[in-house]
């Protein structure tokens, strides 16, 4: 895996997703977490990491709690498509209090569409993230779901975001 690989141009991009993806990755290892960042808002993110989801049939999973955001694209609108299922998502996996790593979360699922983890209300505020747990409760679901993770992060730096960064396999800026 690439260990925290930053990446901010299109040739290097294509290079690290690429190493990414060698087959010391996998349902041992876990497959790899990509996060898509940026300081600033309306660049463009939330598009990109749509697209690196669909295209590499990864979990889309999404930390961007401002309106729009990944989930905005794919089409998600609180209150339409929560259930009982999607509450036990984002905001109850990564407090550090839990001792042992949650189960992945359900996933929203719709032909032409990666899968989504929504954002939900709350998550973004989460202000004591351990990057070490977030990681390993990444890698696990990655096992669980048997696909990649695509990470669309709020923009600026947030502990969310940063604890993101710091666990994946590669980061886009």
């Amino acid at each position: 895996m690439l260990g925290g690989t930053i990446v901010n141009d299109t040739v290097s991009y294509t290079l690290a997703v690429d190493a990414a993806l060698e087959p010391n990755v996998g349902p041992v290892h876990g497959w790899p977490i990509i996060v898509i960042a940026a300081e600033k808002g309306g660049v463009g993110k939330s598009t990109i990491a749509y697209e690196v989801a669909a295209s590499l049939e990864a979990v889309l999973v999404d930390l961007d709690s401002t309106r729009g955001g990944a989930s905005g694209l794919w089409g998600y609108e609180t209150g339409i498509w929560e259930s009982g299922e999607l509450s036990a998502a984002l905001a109850t996996c990564v407090p550090p209090s839990q001792s042992h790593l949650p189960m992945a979360p359900l996933m929203l699922g719709m032909a032409g569409r990666p899968s989504l983890v929504p954002m939900e209300r709350g998550v973004a505020a989460i202000a004591d993230v351990d990057s070490n747990r977030l990681r390993s409760m990444l890698l696990a679901w990655t096992i669980e779901w048997g696909r990649p993770i695509v990470i669309d992060t709020h923009p600026g730096l947030l502990p969310l975001s940063d604890a993101a960064i710091a666990a994946a396999d590669l980061t886009v800026v």
